[in-house]
């Protein structure tokens, strides 16, 4: 009886009662499907969520997952993901991302219930990276992202889906394979290598504990770096600086999100930002109180005097560095710093204030209490007529 049962229950589950069963049918899923994954390391099969009856489930489509790439040459240090270490079940949606519909995977619930809150923080985040790519390919004919701190993926999957060639390197074991994974779903594994590595400006190996597998409310990442207090599992990682990834290819977008080691990540960055081949940079950066703790584990992230450094050596380089300036903080703000209004392609604004001095940096990282972005562009985007650079006026 009990094997009878079994049987049944398995046939309700992989009876496709709305697909066909297909890779196609997981990939047309329209935006805002929602539902959950069960991996085996060989496929990836996908179930919807019934809106009329929760608790039932209809399968859509099985994915098989690719063995892994093989190692060669400066691969030797970079530690390819691979989608087939994918094993038990969690979570997906469809979600739409400037004007680009991709799968996202996750663990737990919970963070998939935070992707709305997330799209809407990181909408003109987005809005950039469409826009650098869409430029580059139209003068290139190609464009190569590189996604610092993938996370679950999200601008990786962007960047594959308006045309890029992206490495993706994330540090968690756990969340580099989902993005793999995630990458073969949505059928972008021919443009996109995702890699287990973290990034700092030593080669060396750190441990990092598994937060994204095993807490459900925390994103670890290279925040917890050296973190031995958390009573998860800890992945030993090698580092790579951002110039072994790039290979000194031309950049259209540089993304970076490691909580805390931005600095030393830019460091890593200085050969392909000496060259200028870097269109555009964003980096999560800051607060201090964030370079501290990271200290207190044993990791060098950063000081006042160090991020003047930094970003007086990118501004040799021929960068310019502003952040985003909204709301209430205008005024404020641009008493301060240089502002000025930027212009998107999609026909909007942003008032942008603009780092310039060692002054302003120091200034920018005393107030700050929360991580901003802060974006690098060429000096040449900003030149009119090819001139000389224009003069900023403050607001």
């Amino acid at each position: 009886m009990l094997v009878v049962l079994l049987l049944l229950h398995w046939s309700l589950l992989t009876a496709p009662t709305h697909a066909d069963g297909s890779v196609s049918a997981v990939r047309a899923l329209p935006t805002g499907t929602t539902g959950k994954w069960v991996a085996d390391r060989k496929t990836l099969a996908f179930y919807s969520d019934d809106d009329a009856k929760p608790t039932r489930t209809e399968f859509v489509g099985m994915v098989p997952l690719p063995p892994p790439p093989p190692r060669n040459g400066t691969e030797s240090l970079l530690v390819s993901a691979s989608a087939q270490d994918l094993q038990g079940k969690g979570h997906y949606r469809v979600v739409n991302i400037a004007g680009s519909a991709v799968i996202m995977m996750s663990r737990n619930a919970y963070k998939m219930g935070r992707v709305t809150a997330y799209l809407n923080r990181e909408r003109q985040n987005f809005a950039q990276l469409a826009d650098a790519v869409e430029s580059m390919r139209l003068v290139r004919g190609h464009a190569e992202v590189v996604d610092v701190g993938a996370n679950h993926g999200l601008f990786t999957l962007l960047a594959a889906a308006k045309g890029a060639n992206v490495s993706a390197i994330e540090p968690q074991a756990e969340l580099a394979t989902l993005v793999a994974a995630a990458v073969v779903v949505n059928g972008f594994d021919e443009y996109v290598r995702v890699f287990h590595n973290a990034v700092l400006d030593v080669e060396t190996s750190v441990q990092i504990p598994e937060l994204a597998a095993y807490d459900a409310r925390s994103e670890g990442g290279t925040a917890a770096l050296g973190d031995r207090s958390r009573k998860v599992p800890m992945t030993i990682v090698r580092t790579v600086p951002v110039s072994l990834v790039t290979e000194l290819r031309p950049l259209a977008f540089l993304k970076i999100d490691v909580e805390g080691v931005e600095l030393a990540v830019l460091r890593s960055a200085f050969p392909a930002l000496a060259e200028k081949l870097v269109s555009k940079a964003i980096i999560e950066f800051g607060p201090a109180e964030r370079w501290a703790k990271l200290s207190s584990n044993g990791i060098g992230a950063g000081t006042v005097t160090a991020a003047q450094e930094v970003l007086a050596q990118i501004r040799t380089f021929g960068y310019l560095a502003y952040f985003r300036v909204g709301g209430r903080q205008d005024s404020s703000v641009c008493r301060h710093f240089t502002c000025d209004k930027r212009r998107n392609s999609d026909g909007s604004s942003e008032k942008v204030a603009y780092l310039n001095t060692d002054d302003e940096v120091k200034f920018l990282i005393a107030s700050l209490r929360s991580p901003v972005d802060l974006v690098l562009v060429l000096n040449t985007s900003l030149l009119v007529g090819g001139g000389a650079p224009r003069v900023h006026q403050r607001c």
